[in-house]
């Protein structure tokens, strides 16, 4: 069994050098596809690359991020792999806090879809405080684990996929189809996607931008009532398609100028769980969304299992 992580990154110097300790630490091989990063992220990629022998990077520029990018990973270095490997996402402002091979044990043999257990940590009233009487707290240079302390765990989502001969990553999909079972068992993960005044207002640039001239639109760094779409990720699944029109008129009227800062982005402590540097974080399975067997891009049934089993898709199992 080895872990392969994929990595597509873009502009993540305050963070990517924290969170690829962890990474390089669970996984065997740590493969990353920087597409364009212009404030130093390369240099600390291939700075790490040096330290690490597991780790190997390349640059190849892409107009915006997507999750499909991966798979021009996985193509590149799926000849390293073998049935019974585990394909995973590496995500720059995630620490994964589990073992992975402890869940992967866990599952049964046809479970082949891992989800992870998201611990979302934001910036609070307590945060802008402390910002403003002593904003050197929030440099890049303190350790994201001892700058952000509030969370929440309210959120879950396909995180890891293990190898087989019937494996195919299409070319519009954010992971591989022909996938059989997606486990119960979840893989804890830290997510540090609001982490800086200055971070967050970049991130929000950015997006706004994209949003308004592109096809990809990130309605959570558009839309109002951010508190509320936060703590409650049920309205976020189930108006998800409004959601993203409402987004992309807001962006375009706008012309992808954002019309909120970092302080409209703050979640009120009494949301959150507060983590004390060492403790257990607080799990919340209660507000995880469900796990679904199968959304259009997971596929069951007994001629998969057949196929699977007995190798059938063996020479066009990479790319279709």
């Amino acid at each position: 069994m080895r872990i392969h992580l994929i990595g597509v990154i873009k502009d993540e110097a305050d963070i990517v050098g924290q969170t690829l300790v962890r990474a390089v630490e669970v996984a065997d091989h740590v493969y990353i596809r920087d597409i364009g990063s212009t404030d130093g992220t390369l240099d600390i990629l291939h700075e790490a690359a040096g330290r690490y022998q597991n780790l190997e990077v390349y640059s190849e520029p892409a107009p915006v991020y997507t999750d499909a990018l991966r798979r021009s990973v996985f193509l590149k270095f799926s000849d390293r792999s073998k049935p019974g490997d585990f394909w995973g996402r590496y995500d720059s402002d995630e620490i994964i806090l589990d073992d992975p091979r402890d869940v992967f044990r866990k599952a049964g043999p046809l479970d082949d879809m891992f989800w992870g257990s998201f611990y979302n940590f934001y910036m609070t009233e307590a945060d802008v405080a402390r910002f403003d009487e002593n904003p050197a707290l929030y440099d890049d240079a303190t350790p994201i684990e001892q700058r952000m302390r509030y969370y929440i765990n309210n959120w879950s989502e396909p995180r890891f996929v293990r190898d087989h001969r019937g494996l195919i990553w299409r070319g519009d999909r954010d992971w591989p189809s022909l996938v059989n079972h997606c486990t119960r068992f979840r893989i804890g993960i830290a997510h540090y996607a609001y982490r800086s005044p200055k971070q967050i207002d970049d991130r929000l640039a950015s997006r706004w931008k994209i949003s308004a001239t592109g096809d990809t639109v990130y309605s959570q760094d558009i839309l109002p009532n951010f508190r509320d779409r936060m703590m409650d990720t049920s309205k976020v699944l189930e108006s998800a398609e409004d959601m993203v029109a409402t987004a992309k008129r807001k962006a375009v009227e706008r012309n992808g100028v954002p019309d909120v800062s970092w302080r409209d982005r703050i979640i009120p402590t009494t949301d959150l769980e507060y983590h004390t540097p060492g403790a257990p974080l607080v799990a919340r399975p209660d507000l995880l969304p469900d796990i679904l067997p199968n959304d259009g891009t997971f596929k069951r049934g007994a001629r998969h299992v057949a196929r699977r089993v007995l190798g059938t898709f063996q020479g066009a199992r990479r790319e279709a």
